[in-house]
């Protein structure tokens, strides 16, 4: 299998995880390529009629109008199955996640990323409303169902960007770490029970690497779950 991608800036496309994939990349134009990644605003993409997108990290709105796969800083990591299956147990009724982020990061693109992370672990939002914001961040409440999800963006350069998941349960809790691709460090899962704390096995994959796995599979369609979430950020900050 081959396919040719186009990228707005090869530099930032990781053309060196591409070829770490089973599969041949090659690169393209923007208007004969089989796999667009879009990025930016709008103005900028090509016309993705007809082909496969990725979206990179969008800010609200900016989505097109055809079937996408999203690849986000944290919602994209591969350990995201595990977390979610960790929190399948009924007990919790409240999820902390604290979104870490560069100090030039726009807050309604963080506080985007951080909502799709949550999503990506099974827990997607169907209410979003700020409670503080500063210069430095913000602080907003969710719901899923009956459960409460607090969500708080920190926008510093005194640490790598990074995100933390946690839910306390009957006997114990869930707690994940997932670190920005650019760290190379791979994301945390450890979950305390009354047996004792397991530590889930290490996955030694980037986010954006993952997503180019899910390129080769079967069709995935992100954007109804991706304009639903812009959707609860861009209300919570109008």
């Amino acid at each position: 299998m081959s396919l040719t991608i186009w990228v707005p800036d090869p530099d930032a496309a990781g053309w060196a995880t591409l070829a770490s994939l089973p599969v041949s990349f090659a690169p393209g134009t923007a208007d004969g390529a089989d796999v667009l990644v879009l990025a930016g605003p709008p103005s900028a993409w090509p016309d993705p009629a007809g082909r496969r997108v990725v979206l990179v990290d969008p800010d609200p709105g900016a989505l097109p109008d055809t079937p996408c796969l999203l690849d986000t800083p944290w919602g994209s990591n591969s350990l995201c199955p595990a977390i979610a299956e960790a929190l399948r147990n009924p007990t919790w009724d409240r999820l902390e996640a604290l979104g870490v982020v560069p100090a030039s990061t726009d807050l309604p693109r963080a506080l985007l990323q951080l909502v799709s992370l949550v999503r990506a672990v099974g827990v997607p939002l169907d209410g979003l409303r700020l409670l503080a914001r500063t210069s430095d961040g913000v602080a907003a409440t969710g719901a899923s169902g009956p459960r409460t999800v607090s969500l708080r963006v920190v926008r510093t350069d005194a640490e790598p960007a990074h995100a933390v998941l946690r839910a306390l349960t009957g006997d114990g809790d869930v707690t994940a770490t997932l670190w920005s691709p650019d760290t190379a460090r791979p994301a945390e899962l450890a979950v305390t029970d009354a047996a004792g704390r397991h530590v889930a096995p290490t996955l030694w994959e980037s986010a954006h690497r993952a997503t180019w796995r899910r390129l080769l599979g079967a069709p995935t369609d992100d954007a109804p779950a991706c304009r639903a979430d812009m959707a609860l950020v861009t209300s919570a900050f109008a």
